[in-house]
């Protein structure tokens, strides 16, 4: 147990968190990026004003999401009950992952099935 509080504050988290940042990071520049660019244009400003504080508003909600998230994870490390707990909400959370997918790709399949006339 030891050691994984001394790899969790060790400097390799930081270089983890960093390298997370900086993969993410494409995934800001299209998405968050071009919602405020949009949304800017249709208001017709080209002033930094309303950019600059979209951004900072978008990076504190982030942090403060971030330091919930950091809490309750120490907490949750720090009372020792991971094991059920954890297996559960990765079961879970797969789940919410999986089902989706699955949708989506029926949603394709009977689209395609549709098209051929193999299925009304």
């Amino acid at each position: 147990m030891e050691s994984l509080h001394a790899l969790a504050a060790g400097a390799s988290s930081y270089w983890l968190a960093f390298i997370t940042g900086l993969l993410g990071s494409g995934h800001c520049l299209g998405m968050c990026g071009g919602l405020a660019s949009g949304f800017f244009m249709k208001m017709g400003t080209r002033a930094p004003a309303p950019y600059l504080a979209y951004h900072a508003a978008r990076i504190g909600v982030y942090a403060a999401i971030g330091i919930v998230a950091a809490t309750l994870g120490a907490v949750v490390l720090a009372s020792g009950r991971i094991g059920l707990g954890q297996g559960v909400l990765q079961i879970v959370a797969g789940g919410v992952v999986i089902l989706p997918g699955v949708s989506t790709l029926w949603s394709g399949v009977r689209f395609y099935l549709v098209m051929y006339r193999l299925v009304a």
